[in-house]
């Protein structure tokens, strides 16, 4: 049994010489710091054995030599491997579904009895953000790596455990982009090259290789010229990644071809489009990027304000258009936050606390924070006593203690006083204390009595704790900070800082 994994040991030899250089030249990946590219010891080929009998499978030739010469767990790719016995499952006898082109399926996140798109498979390891690493562990594609996160996506990759691996070792070596590893097709840079620039590649893998190209540490200035041409290349996926590529590798001279791919059936085609006229002198595409802010694709829409913004090329005049002409709500509250308030929007910010979208509601509660409130106070207070989101209500408050007139603080006094949601209390005690409010010292007298952590009332009525402190601390440190001397005297001597 064991003759048939020997041809697979100096291979694996090599595999743990280059991870042994790998920590000798501190190189970086995402997750290595969860097993700091260190192999767990490695298993008795009896142990698989008694495995495979105990789930009716036969394990793939290359992993189990892995496991005998290399490892059982520990380094790899992300998080690293979490070994054999972890991945023993009742579903691993069962057919392997996955194969490449495998249809997504939006009912995946629901749990279900009789099916599981992950049956016959092995876990490998965690991606973070809910993707997994896993393995086929029969059918045609058996060995095959694949990745999955359910609900959105599944990735089979061409490779078998120990290609995938040495893989991973040989592009961290080269210098590569590692944030993404495995998704594109593995070579090197002319191999890349060549596999995009044949047409006839297959579609799959032409992109995929673009993918790769966009990991790659440098472009030649031959390779950069391609990239060029690609982005008129028939294939959307290419035309996407070249767009990528041109971003990454800051090439020069590609506005005029990307601007072409604006009017691009492919979202993704587009929105890449546009990051490379951001690139590219934005102001000599100004007009065609005021255009794509009007994108049905919410998405597309906000790469075409992200890029005017950071260009700034939009002035005021062009945010209040956004927020009194666009539906696209990603849009108006990106206006609302990049808007340069003024004193005198006060009444317009005020209105906006009427929006429909919490993030724009709460970016203009922020910004009433912010200004001097001279008028319309007792539509704040309306909005405080109707709004459900207790940040956006927190910011309100804050607002009020801004302004500080008579009924500024009489509302604040009441908010103090208000039982239920700790975080209104705490924002109005705190408003108090910078204007040094001696009403309140009956208030703050109380509240320092009180050992619990302050709770937050969601809109169904249940309670969270803001933070595991006493109230009593959090009233103390705003008192401490009270220009008053009367409200800072109150500091108990066990909480004076």
């Amino acid at each position: 049994m064991v003759k048939k994994y020997e041809i697979y040991k100096e291979r694996i030899e090599g595999i743990k010489e280059k991870l042994a250089l790998v920590k000798k030249r501190k190189l970086t990946c995402f997750g290595h710091e969860s097993h700091g590219f260190r192999l767990q010891p490695p298993i008795e080929p009896s142990q698989i054995a008694r495995f495979e009998k105990s789930q009716g499978i036969e394990l793939p030739d290359d992993f189990c030599a892995f496991l005998i010469y290399g490892g059982d767990g520990g380094a790899a790719p992300y998080y690293g491997f979490c070994g054999l016995w972890r991945s023993a499952d009742a579903s691993v006898s069962l057919p392997c579904l996955i194969r490449p082109g495998f249809a997504e399926n939006p009912d995946w996140g629901d749990e279900s009895d009789d099916f599981d798109p992950c049956q016959g498979t092995i876990p490998i390891g965690e991606q973070g953000c809910g993707i997994e690493t896993l393995m086929a562990a029969n059918g045609e594609y058996s060995g095959r790596i694949i990745y999955v996160e359910y609900g959105n996506y599944l990735f089979m990759s061409r490779y078998s455990f120990v290609d995938w691996y040495e893989n991973w070792l040989d592009e961290m070596l080269a210098g590569y982009k590692m944030s993404f590893y495995g998704y594109g097709i593995a070579g090197t840079e002319d191999e890349l090259v060549q596999i995009v620039s044949d047409r006839n590649s297959l579609p799959l893998d032409r992109s995929d290789a673009m993918d790769t190209i966009c990991r790659l540490p440098s472009l030649k200035e031959s390779t950069k010229d391609l990239v060029r041409q690609w982005i008129k290349d028939p294939d959307e996926r290419v035309q996407s990644e070249a767009c990528r590529a041109v971003r990454i590798f800051e090439i020069e001279d590609a506005g005029q071809s990307a601007v072409e791919l604006l009017t691009s059936p492919s979202s993704s085609v587009r929105r890449q489009a546009i990051h490379v006229l951001g690139r590219d002198n934005p102001s000599q595409w100004a007009s065609q990027l005021f255009e794509m802010l009007c994108d049905e694709d919410p998405e597309v829409a906000s790469s075409a304000f992200y890029v005017l913004n950071e260009s700034k090329l939009l002035g005021r005049e062009d945010l209040f258009r956004i927020l009194n002409g666009y539906g696209n709500p990603k849009l108006r509250s990106s206006a609302t936050y990049y808007m340069k308030w003024q004193d005198e929007d006060e009444k317009y910010l005020i209105d906006l606390l009427q929006d429909e979208d919490s993030q724009v509601r709460l970016y203009a509660a922020g910004e009433l924070s912010r200004i001097t409130i001279n008028d319309h106070l007792d539509r704040i207070i309306e909005a405080i006593e109707q709004e459900e989101d207790t940040l956006i209500a927190g910011h309100l408050l804050r607002s009020l203690g801004v302004a500080g007139t008579e009924p500024a603080r009489e509302a604040l006094l009441r908010w103090a006083t208000t039982k239920g949601d700790d975080s209104y209390r705490l924002e109005a005690v705190e408003a108090l204390c910078k204007l040094g409010e001696e009403r309140a010292i009956k208030i703050a007298i109380e509240m320092l009595k009180e050992e619990d952590p302050p709770a937050r009332l969601d809109s169904n009525g249940n309670s969270s704790i803001l933070q595991p402190l006493p109230m009593r601390k959090f009233v103390a440190k705003y008192l401490s900070k009270s220009p008053n001397e009367k409200l800072r005297n109150l500091v108990p001597e066990d909480l004076a800082q």
